[in-house]
């Protein structure tokens, strides 16, 4: 592969003075970088560092030294946008594009598809990125993936990666894991996350703890869910339970579902019915299962039958079997034969025996030979 090449001083310069130019409206230096870095696609570490970089040469340079240049033309429909001047970043940034500013068709692709018009984005990034623009490229792929072009996504990111955007590289490596390619996934990955990308980290995390390499799982989850991710510390607990670190899985199991993470709130779930906790495994089986979490739906209903709560178990394996869950069919079956509902009984039997439950199967045979005699 390719080595990753860096950015040019160009664009790190201009990146620092957009990062100055949006503190006011941040509100501070590192909410700025936060929105820069998205808007960019770079890691905000790599971004502080250029800011800290240009400030030092700044303050080196002579009271005489010459203004900041201007905001150029791309910058200029940033904050268009950032004041919600839709309209003028449009025609400012078509006037630039029409001109050969790749940039700034980069950036109208953006407007443009926020808008649904994705024909028109799709010319625009193309343009730019035939001619080297390394966002446009990723932008592109990223629009490819939508309409199932795989094959063409794959080689706008593999360019764009080669040039050095991590966020290509990034949604790269996640492509080559869905095609069952893991080893250069994990070099994509690893690239990207080594230079700050939290998504690389945390994908990376997941491929490596596929792999079997629970120590350097670790190290990527964590590093990912240190910067925020809650997916990231949600495969965290699972790297370190499944290493038997039961109290560190529990922490970051506990901070994701405290931040929403539904699935993380269902595995807390069940690590607190592991040890015994049932009546706090049952309050964040709850938190999931409205989420729409079916299987913590149906270990929910399952604590409440063994409570002898029967109604309030009957109608949360009713809810997780309409959605699917088979397993929550049978035992809504169980429950619904044991009261004497067997009409009924024999129905989610039936659904959960149609779905590959062979318990399901069994008890249906059985109940239908009952009834016959």
């Amino acid at each position: 592969m390719p080595a990753a090449q860096e950015y040019s001083d160009e664009f790190r310069q201009r990146a620092a003075r957009m990062v100055l130019d949006e503190r006011p409206q941040a509100g501070g230096q590192l909410e700025a970088i936060k929105r820069v870095a998205d808007q960019l696609s770079v890691a905000p570490q790599t971004l502080q560092r250029w800011v800290e970089q240009a400030g030092a040469k700044e303050t080196s340079q002579s009271s005489a030294a010459t203004p900041p240049a201007e905001p150029d033309t791309y910058e200029q429909g940033l904050l268009l946008v950032q004041r919600g001047e839709l309209d003028k970043a449009e025609a400012l940034w078509r006037t630039a594009a029409q001109a050969g500013n790749t940039e700034a068709a980069t950036g109208l692709g953006r407007l443009l598809v926020q808008r649904g018009e994705l024909v028109e984005a799709e010319a625009w990034w193309r343009s730019a990125a035939k001619t080297g623009n390394i966002d446009a490229a990723n932008y592109l792929g990223l629009l490819l993936v939508q309409r199932g072009e795989l094959n063409e996504a794959e080689t706008w990111w593999r360019s764009a990666a080669e040039a050095g955007n991590f966020a290509a590289a990034t949604v790269l490596g996640v492509l080559l894991m869905q095609r069952g390619e893991p080893d250069e996934a994990q070099t994509w990955l690893r690239s990207a996350a080594e230079a700050g990308n939290t998504t690389a980290a945390f994908n990376l995390g997941l491929l490596l703890k596929r792999r079997g390499d629970l120590h350097e799982a670790t190290r990527w989850s964590r590093a990912a869910a240190q910067a925020g991710n809650t997916d990231a510390a949600n495969n965290l607990g699972l790297v370190l339970e499944e290493r038997g670190q039961l109290y560190e899985a529990e922490t970051w199991y506990r901070a994701a579902a405290n931040a929403g993470n539904t699935t993380a709130a269902y595995n807390l779930g069940l690590l607190l019915k592991q040890r015994g906790d049932l009546d706090e495994a049952a309050t964040w089986y709850r938190t999931a299962a409205e989420a729409g979490n079916t299987s913590a739906a149906n270990n929910l209903a399952v604590l409440l039958e063994q409570r002898s709560d029967l109604n309030e178990a009957a109608t949360w394996y009713r809810t997780a079997a309409t959605a699917g869950n088979s397993n929550a069919a049978y035992n809504l079956g169980v429950l619904l034969e044991r009261r004497g509902e067997l009409d009924e009984a024999r129905a989610w039997y039936r659904t959960a025996a149609d779905a590959g439950h062979t318990t399901a199967a069994n008890n249906l045979r059985i109940l239908r030979g009952q009834q016959r005699s």
